[in-house]
């Protein structure tokens, strides 16, 4: 273990590599630059220049001005190479001396010619003057020589990690420019197909042919991909010192996802030989899977299957979607005959069932249509050229276990195959004994899966799969029968669309679209002109215009503010056109939907007439104007339907149009909602029908996810009584008629769960997550609510009269089981009020994502008000919330924790008078660490051979006595190992020659030591550990950290010592198991975390904490006036301030619920130039500053937990406190600090652990 340790000590050397290498390269690049100089003046010389340059009168102030110039850049340039070093901002540095050497050298040539035209009339006067410069010139290169020797780098490692980089570089362009040069024929060859074969007969050769050609492609793209990701992996490693490669690689991932979803949309099928099988990439929403499923596609069997005899049905495996443990949950599918069978497992039995149909042979496909809610499924059927008849089938497994519980590392998705296992310990087990069948024959096309686009040719493997000698087959479209059906675009909320038009010089600019908006959020149309913009947009559901002309973001106000037509995001088809009319001195925009005028306004500054091109459902990140990035963020992309698109009176073809995220044709099932996101003050009201009595087996079930402690989710009057759902401290509690069940556990952790509840005479059953839960005392505590509904209604989310606290959070996936032999999700569009909720939610556990639900305070129109002391200005008030927990109260009483670094140990200079001739130290000890010193005294701070030092340390477990006498060292080791965790009496002695160690009152061991009373010692007296100066001059054992652990009942012959002149990194000792991350003691305390934040240029900083208070100074950077940073508690508000050099700016945000509440909250700030965003957990506020100047390169240090006394902070509140609380994670432009080894520790702060709350 002790070499062990040795090793770890040393091993840090390694990260310093790659600061030498760049130094290095900075010094070659010095000596170049001298030697440059010196080939001037020694050419110049070797022409006879020297001899001329008598007349050069005005030469010399040229030469001298040069030559001057270049001595202070290349001091400048050597002074900065230091500064890079110290700052490890190597690469920056290495740019900047790239460009200063170009810049040199073409001075150098300037000077030559200038030499070269003027010689003549200046030389005689100018021998002197260039005898002064070749001196000077002299100097300087003893100068650079001087910084050379002491850099003492390699030239040859240098020069071989600037080729590295260079070959990684090319690496990165070749492989970005493979990958697009894969994807072009792609777009082309699908473009040449909608052109050429939109309407074709599906037999002909040439779309065969086309086909063909796809298949192979995108065939190759799959096989490159892979490969791709992994070498950008290992390059994105070794590119840290390397920014523009980093955003290569970024970029040809964004690429790469392009290509996936690109590939999701390639809607040709595959034929399967009987031998083949596709492994499907696994779908990215499987908690969207557990409780609903719905998978849409089309199937052809092969002209022989007519032939087959009735007697002998053959049976292929279809597909299986579930986990590679196939005794677990799944979905599958098999053929009998002709006969498709679905199964499914969800935890009980597996269920099956037949479709009663046969599926069609010879090129005409079946579209089959899968759904489940729970364990109830419906198995429905059509023939893709006359959709008029559609057969069904009923599925129901038993039990009560209802949910397909997939990871994401253990699913898997196979298609017309099952790969063989036998020998594979790599792959999943064999499939279920129904699914162990010969491979299919025939043709699949993949369409949806839970409302999302899906493709066979998005795989992640395929075998045996030879599309040369198997051709992909042609499935005909169908017979147009439907609007939206088949001539509409869908967008899937994840991309846009770029529509370009021809220029009109006419006085009228017209764009039109028919819509079916599913978002409430989002960008319908952006018209962009340089930095001006006219934006068409939906917010919380309602039509909203937004634009800029001057500067700053301005909204039109509608002609009628409460016009139900301005009301959009209901799925129902709307017309919607903007109509700009450009008059000389003034523009007049119009807005219209279903023809009624909702905008109407004049700009008395007139438009810019906006040409060429628009967006559409969205907007590039690069393209997003700064001011709309607060209200939609990153794209804005919207979720629905397009189509009969025009721009100036002539229709758009979207195929035509660069575009992501769209697929083509609108079928009503995927205008459908299953989610919805609850603001506190928002509730649906719904209106299902057939439902049971609530002793008549009712049976219901939802989705939830929140992080709130309090709130109703569900709420249903029945004929028999009300049954409702809320969460109340976390847990959920659910009454149905006379019964009442509450969990054990509490469930609000902002995490996706599942919850069902059967009720019938018997009483009441809870699943969670498919958790039986224990049942409770029948009858009513507490409240309820006092709404009144109809019989049969359902309000989810919360009531009109608010009396249990509406939920704030997610709702998804509604079922209540009907009176009917088919079941399904509810259809949350179907509502018959909507009261404020967005139908879909933002993303878990994402600080980023803006909330699509109105800010629940309002801040007054105009400049922000900073909170003050008498509390902010948004919020409730300190004294309507929750108190916060003072100092934490499963403290060790009179105990202190050391954290087992140079940064925790306390020092002890006032020591008894008989301390040192006879010391005698004892102290309750309790060890969490299997090395590490516990004490440390000697007789000199100055230590000469003769003087005596004591040791206490923690040796592989082992308490170690260490006595060194000068001469001679003495060494007691204990029996038994201590580091248990457990208390401990440890007592040390040395009376005259003699020195003992006692623990526990039993294990006592004792020596003889050399010297006696003669080697004394004197203060200071450490214990914990002794600071990182006086390690290697003070200690002679291998291993000087600090031990981890706690000490308490200290006492120095037998007096209780008086209190440390230092404590540093020391606090209270905690009686249970401390979890990662570093403790800020309300003692107060900081750490240095970081020296290298520019607070001149845009910046992230991303921080998980627990606060034990709700006031006090969390974060900050910088020591300057005019340059600082600050994020702060005050009164549980959340504030940042930040002063970049152009003047101070700020924004706050209040939560709902304190921050102390004993659960980990994120906290993010992001400032992109002058727009500053704060992101507290899910939600968000943020300003805007004044105009940023130029960046500067300023780098700052950063204080975690407080400031350091002489650093002046403005615009704190009066007496703020420094942090109290844990902080496990903080992450500056995504470069994760090492808490754990912070660069320095001031006050009570525990680096190793942070204590339970």
């Amino acid at each position: 273990m002790p070499l062990v340790e040795k090793v770890q000590t040393f091993a840090p050397t390694l990260s310093k590599i790659p600061l030498v290498e760049a130094a290095e390269k900075h010094a070659e690049l010095l000596n170049e630059l001298a030697m440059n100089l010196s080939s001037v003046i020694s050419n110049t010389n070797k022409d006879g220049f020297i001899q001329r340059a008598v007349n050069a009168s005005r030469a010399y102030t040229d030469i001298i001005a040069r030559v001057r110039d270049a001595e202070v850049a290349a001091n400048q340039a050597a002074v900065d190479a230091l500064e890079n070093v110290k700052g490890q901002d190597l690469g920056q540095g290495a740019d900047g001396l790239r460009n200063h050497s170009s810049e040199l050298l073409e001075e150098a040539v300037t000077l030559q010619q200038e030499l070269n035209n003027d010689l003549k009339p200046r030389l005689r006067d100018a021998m002197t003057r260039l005898d002064e410069a070749k001196q000077k010139h002299k100097t300087l290169l003893k100068d650079l020589e001087m910084v050379q020797s002491n850099l003492n780098f390699s030239r040859e490692e240098t020069a071989k990690v600037i080729e590295e980089a260079k070959a990684a570089a090319e690496d990165a362009n070749s492989t970005a420019a493979k990958v697009e040069d894969t994807l072009a024929p792609i777009k082309e060859q699908v473009d040449q197909w909608q052109q050429q074969y939109g309407d074709a007969n599906t037999t002909n050769e040439d779309i065969n042919k086309a086909f063909l050609e796809a298949n192979k492609s995108v065939g190759m793209l799959g096989e490159a991909i892979p490969i791709l990701m992994k070498k950008l992996d290992k390059l994105q490693n070794h590119s840290a010192q390397m920014p523009n490669i980093s955003e290569n690689i970024l970029r040809i991932r964004q690429l790469i996802a392009e290509a996936r979803k690109a590939a999701s949309k390639v809607s040709v099928p595959v034929k399967f030989n009987g031998t083949s099988g596709v492994q499907v990439r696994t779908p990215s929403n499987l908690a969207d899977l557990a409780a609903y499923t719905s998978l849409k596609f089309y199937i052809t069997l092969p002209e022989a299957s007519r032939a087959r005899r009735q007697d002998q049905p053959d049976k292929q495996f279809v597909f299986y979607l579930g986990n590679k443990d196939s005794s677990k949950e799944f979905l599958g599918m098999m053929l009998e005959g002709r006969r498709l069978h679905w199964l499914f497992n969800v935890g009980g039995d597996t269920a099956e069932g037949e479709m009663p149909e046969d599926v069609q042979t010879d090129g005409d496909f079946n579209n089959v249509v899968l759904e489940r809610i729970l364990q109830y499924g419906q198995m429905a059927m059509s023939s893709v050229i006359s959709e008029a008849r559609m057969t069904k089938a009923v599925v129901e497994a038993g039990g009560d276990s209802g949910l397909l519980n997939l990871q994401t590392e253990e699913t898997v998705f196979y298609v017309g195959g099952y790969p063989d296992t036998s020998g594979e310990r790599e792959l999943c087990s064999p499939p279920p004994l129904q699914l162990q069948l010969p491979n299919f024959k025939g043709c699949i096309e993949l369409e949806t899966l839970n409302e999302e686009v899906l493709s066979l040719y998005n795989f992640e493997n395929i075998f045996q799969l030879n599309t040369t000698e198997e051709k992909p087959c042609g499935r005909a479209k169908p017979v147009l029968t439907q609007q939206w059906v088949n001539d509409a675009a869908y967008f899937d909320g994840t991309g846009y669309a770029e529509v370009t038009f021809k220029e009109d010089a006419g006085k009228m600019q017209r764009f039109e679209q028919e819509v079916k908006l599913i978002s409430h959020n989002g960008i319908l149309l952006m018209l962009l002109s340089q930095e001006k913009f006219l934006c068409l947009a939906v917010r919380q559901g309602r039509l909203r215009v937004f634009y800029d002309v001057t500067g700053s973001l301005q909204e039109l106000e509608p002609k009628d503010p409460d016009s139900p037509h301005l009301k959009i995001s209901d799925a129902d088809p709307k017309s919607l056109e903007i109509i700009i009319l450009l008059y000389d001195t003034t523009t007049r925009v119009v807005v219209r939907n279903n023809r009624i005028n909702m905008f109407n306004y004049v700009f008395v500054t007139p438009l810019p007439r906006f040409e060429g091109s628009y967006y559409l459902a969205g907007v590039p990140e690069d393209k997003m104007p700064e001011n709309l990035k607060a209200l939609f963020p990153r794209q804005g992309s919207l979720k629905g339907c397009f189509r009969n698109i025009k721009a100036m009176n002539s229709h758009i073809d979207l195929k035509r149009m660069s575009s992501s995220g769209v697929s083509y044709g609108c079928a009503n099932d995927l205008l459908v909602a299953r989610e919805a996101h609850f603001s506190g003050q928002s509730y649906l009201d719904l209106s299902p029908d057939n439902i049971p009595a609530l002793r008549n087996n009712f049976y219901a079930g939802f989705g939830f996810r929140t992080d709130q402690k309090n709130g109703l989710m569900f709420y249903h009057q029945a004929q028999d009584g009300v049954c409702h759902v809320f969460l109340d401290k976390g847990h959920v509690v659910v009454r149905a008629a006379n019964s009442e069940v509450t969990t054990q556990k509490t469930y609000n952790d902002d995490n996706d769960h599942y919850l069902t509840l059967y009720s019938n005479n018997n009483g009441l059953r809870l699943y969670v997550d498919d958790v039986l839960e224990k049942a409770g005392d029948t009858g009513r505590g507490g409240t309820s609510s006092q709404a009144v509904l109809l019989p049969g209604g359902v309000y989810l989310g919360g009531t009109p009269d608010n009396s249990l606290n509406n939920l704030t959070g997610c709702l998804s996936n509604l079922f209540i089981k009907r009176d009917k032999p088919s079941q399904m999700v509810m259809n949350l569009m179907n509502a018959k009020q909507n009261i404020d909720v967005p139908l879909d939610c933002p993303a878990a556990k994402k600080p980023q994502q803006i909330l699509a639900t109105p800010p629940r305070q309002k801040r007054p129109k105009g400049k922000h008000r900073k909170p003050a002391g008498g509390g902010g200005s948004v919020g409730r008030s300190r004294s309507a919330r929750e108190p916060c927990q003072g100092e934490l109260a499963n403290q060790e009483v009179g105990a202190l924790h050391f954290s087992g670094s140079s940064h925790s140990h306390q020092r002890y200079d006032t020591l008894p008078e008989a301390f040192s001739r006879t010391p005698h130290i004892s102290m309750g000890l309790r060890v969490n660490s299997s090395d590490g010193l516990v004490f440390y005294v000697s007789g000199s701070l100055e230590r000469s051979s003769g003087s005596s030092v004591m040791t206490l340390s923690v040796s592989d477990g082992h308490l170690l006595l260490l006595i060194n006498g000068g001469k001679r060292k003495t060494t007691i080791r204990s029996h038994r190992k201590y580091n248990d965790g457990q208390w401990h009496t440890v007592f040390v002695k040395r009376e005259g020659e003699k020195v003992g160690l006692i623990v526990d009152g039993i294990d006592a061991q004792s020596k003889r030591v050399s010297g006696g009373e003669k080697n004394q010692l004197s203060s200071p007296l450490y214990i914990g550990g002794v600071p990182s100066a006086l390690t290697s001059s003070l200690l002679s054992m291998p291993d000087p950290g600090g031990f981890v652990g706690c000490v308490r009942d200290l006492e120095l012959n037998e007096k209780r010592p008086a209190s440390p002149s230092t404590s540093l990194g020391v606090v209270p000792c905690f009686q249970t198991a401390l979890h990662p991350g570093a403790y800020f003691s309300s003692q107060g305390g900081h750490m240095a975390i970081d020296e290298s934040l520019m607070l001149g240029r845009d910046l992230e900083v991303q921080l998980d904490v627990r606060p034990a208070s709700d006031s006090g100074l969390l974060l900050h950077a910088g020591t300057r006036a005019g340059r600082q940073l600050s994020l702060y508690l005050y009164q549980g508000a959340v504030t940042v301030t930040v002063n970049s050099g152009s003047g101070e700016f700020y924004t706050s945000f209040t939560p709902e619920e304190s921050l102390c509440d004993g659960r980990w909250h994120s906290i993010t700030i992001v400032k992109k130039s002058n727009v500053l965003q704060l992101h507290v957990d899910a939600a968000s506020e943020h300003s805007v500053g004044p105009k940023q100047g130029r960046p500067s390169g300023a780098k700052e240090a950063v204080y975690l937990g407080g400031a350091p006394d002489g650093v002046d902070v403005p615009g704190l509140p009066d007496a703020l406190p420094s942090f109290h609380g844990c902080v496990r994670r903080a992450v500056l432009n995504q470069r994760p600090a090492m808490l754990s080894k912070p660069l320095s520790v001031h006050g009570a702060v525990s680096t190793q652990g942070c204590p339970a709350m």
